[in-house]
């Protein structure tokens, strides 16, 4: 059985279907499902568990940013990675801020896209070289800065961890799902290295993220 399920989203069926091959030839572990349309991946999201979004930026009907929106209206928690030919610093910020995990371009090599799935699964951070090195340039985005990379969302939960809230209780104030709680730390844990509560509220104080 596949230990990591992704989805790939982006509406070029030769691109996906390419890239579903190429990825379980040097990835045998994984399971790669490919959609075409954002507003039935949304569905597809909710009805079925994920451990990864490969995300086309541009896509008719909704682009990368306004999918990334969609999912956190309705408090879909999946990491994603962002391909795109897109060359745009703001788009890039944005996405960042969204909590996207891996910016890579659409040119990118396999190679380049396994890396990236293996540093993600991991519960790091990756962009691709020659980006990473424009946005440092710009002063707009460090590996350093783990604000950037946490979303509004998450440090909201954050502050309520910090007040000793549990997840129950900080579902209830966000009118969202214990396990949707749950997903979050997770992914803010992953982000920030730690492995639980405690940790995390110490690393955010002494980051003055909190």
């Amino acid at each position: 059985m596949p230990n990591i399920r992704i989805l790939s989203i982006d509406d070029h069926p030769i691109f996906t279907n390419g890239l579903s091959v190429a990825l379980q030839t040097k990835m045998r572990e994984i399971e790669v499902q490919a959609i075409a349309e954002p507003l039935a991946a949304l569905k597809k999201i909710q009805k079925e568990s994920f451990d990864l979004l490969i995300l086309d930026f541009c896509m008719p009907g909704l682009d990368g940013i306004s999918f990334l929106r969609a999912m956190d209206a309705r408090a879909l928690v999946v990491p994603v990675i962002l391909m795109t030919a897109n060359n745009d610093l703001a788009i890039f910020e944005q996405a960042l801020s969204l909590g996207v995990v891996g910016i890579i371009s659409k040119n990118a090599n396999i190679e380049e896209v396994v890396m990236a799935i293996d540093n993600v699964m991991r519960g790091e951070i990756y962009i691709s070289s020659n980006l990473k090195e424009r946005l440092n340039q710009v002063g707009k985005f460090s590996l350093d800065n783990t604000q950037t990379v946490l979303t509004e969302r998450q440090l909201e939960i954050l502050n309520m961890v910090k007040r000793g809230l549990t997840n129950e209780q900080i579902g209830n104030v966000l009118f969202i799902s214990e396990r949707t709680v749950k997903s979050h730390l997770q992914t803010i844990f992953k982000i920030l290295n730690v492995k639980n509560r405690v940790s995390c509220v110490q690393k955010c104080s002494d980051m003055g993220l909190l």
